[in-house]
């Protein structure tokens, strides 16, 4: 269930429900009929049919009237006529026989034995679909005719019971077929209902992925109309203040470069010593800059072309003279993107684990929908309560900004940004050698 989206917890929740309430309908009937049910069988008894027979047997007419007045009540219905009730076998209305029940009052009664005997559903009833099964839940559809000693037939048959049944059917499954419709237009409604949120989730994917606002039209109830229209407002204020923080790196790092080439001219008049110093920490300005100017030109790079990440790592392990494992080598490795911006991403962890663990250990895995990346080395690694902090921006894992101890805390920064630009995570985890362990997971081009 955790896999649900809210639609189909609704729609699941609704069908339990309504299962649970038919089932203890069920289980309720059926105990409160259990005993009932189990003295009065689907037709009426043998022994009273047998009754009836010696009754009528020895009555004269008149006492025949009286004695179907006397049995005919609001479920049994009695009737003679002069001959076996028949229909044309021919015509597609015909009477449908029972046999089997027929053979079951005969072995109930010598009495009947002896006697001819018909148990059918008559040519008006049998006519529907399912005859047979009808008959089993509505007795008032059998009919049992017997000879008597005259040559005349008793013809009994039980009554509808009125308001018990509608178009032929218990009114009790009559009411459950309603329930389960009902039930099934609800759902079709929730479905229908939670739409937007479905497409304010997506819509919300897709501008985590690009920060490019994806407006909504509003649709659904009004909460859900305020919702969207609050989301698109977000969408917006959220897109202006990025790009105006983009922005401002951009020009800050553009800009930084001239001041930084008319201090070089001027260091040409300071003493070598300090021409040397001052030369290394414009350097370090420059350096700084420039990866600031990448970190922002990430925002800004379109993610439209297909990727080949498989011939990605192969050419990025070739340069970097790393072994490269490739754990789904039948796999398409193919995502939508920008292809410089990924190679920039694993060129840093590569660039990040050979300085830090003197080695790098490639490994590219895939599923059905995700591609999985894993970048390894045998240095120190990163302690847990670290690792969430090395992924901000100008973070490093020591105090000092010192050149000799690293860089500038972009690099894990940026892959991780690029990394999520393209819709997938960065994770910071430890190798089975206790070195670091990057995992890297990008959805695949499903076409």
């Amino acid at each position: 269930m955790s896999r649900l989206g809210l639609a189909g917890r609704l729609i699941l929740l609704l069908a339990l429900g309504l299962f649970s309430v038919q089932a203890l309908g069920v289980v309720a009937y059926l105990a409160d009929r259990r005993d009932e049910a189990a003295e009065r069988p689907l037709l009426p008894y043998p022994d009273q049919i047998e009754a009836m027979v010696a009754l009528f047997d020895s009555a004269d007419a008149a006492e025949r009237e009286l004695l179907k007045r006397a049995f005919t009540d609001s479920e049994v219905e009695l009737r003679i006529e002069p001959e076996a009730p028949q229909s044309d076998a021919t015509s597609a209305a015909a009477d449908l026989p029972l046999p089997g029940l027929a053979e079951r009052l005969r072995d109930y009664s010598a009495v009947l034995g002896a006697r001819g005997l018909q148990v059918a559903i008559p040519a008006a009833e049998a006519a529907g679909p399912l005859p047979r099964l009808r008959a089993v839940l509505h007795p008032g559809r059998v009919r049992i005719a017997v000879a008597l000693g005259d040559g005349q037939w008793l013809v009994v048959q039980r009554r509808r019971v009125t308001g018990l049944a509608l178009a032929g059917l218990p009114l009790g499954m009559v009411s459950a077929i309603l329930g389960f419709a009902v039930a099934g237009l609800a759902m079709l409604a929730v479905w229908r209902e939670t739409r937007p949120l479905r497409e304010l989730g997506s819509a919300a994917t897709s501008f985590a992925r690009s920060l490019r606002p994806v407006p909504m039209a509003p649709a659904g109830a009004p909460d859900l109309r305020r919702l969207i229209a609050a989301f698109n407002a977000m969408q917006d204020r959220i897109a202006r203040l990025d790009r105006s923080r983009t922005d401002m790196i951009a020009a800050l790092a553009h800009d930084v470069r001239t001041p930084l080439t008319r201090l070089r001219l001027r260091l040409r008049k300071l003493d070598p010593a300090l021409q040397e110093a001052a030369g290394r920490d414009i350097d370090e300005i420059a350096r700084v800059s420039d990866e600031a100017f990448r970190f922002a030109a990430a925002d800004l790079a379109a993610l439209e072309r297909g990727v080949d990440l498989r011939a990605l790592l192969r050419a990025l392990a070739a340069e970097a003279d790393v072994p490269l494992h490739d754990a789904a080598p039948g796999r398409p490795a193919t995502l939508t993107g920008n292809a410089e911006l990924l190679r920039r991403a694993f060129a840093n962890l590569i660039a990040n684990a050979l300085q830090y663990g003197g080695n790098c250990r490639l490994t590219l895995a895939a599923t059905p929908r995700r591609l999985v990346v894993t970048v390894e080395d045998d240095g120190p690694g990163i302690p847990p309560e670290d690792r969430a902090r090395l992924l901000e921006p100008f973070e490093r894992g020591e105090g000092s900004r010192n050149r000799a101890t690293g860089g500038s805390g972009l690099g894990l920064a940026l892959a991780d940004r690029i990394v999520l630009r393209h819709g997938g995570t960065l994770q910071l985890g430890e190798a089975a050698s206790g070195g670091l362990r990057v995992t890297v997971v990008l959805p695949m081009d499903q076409a």
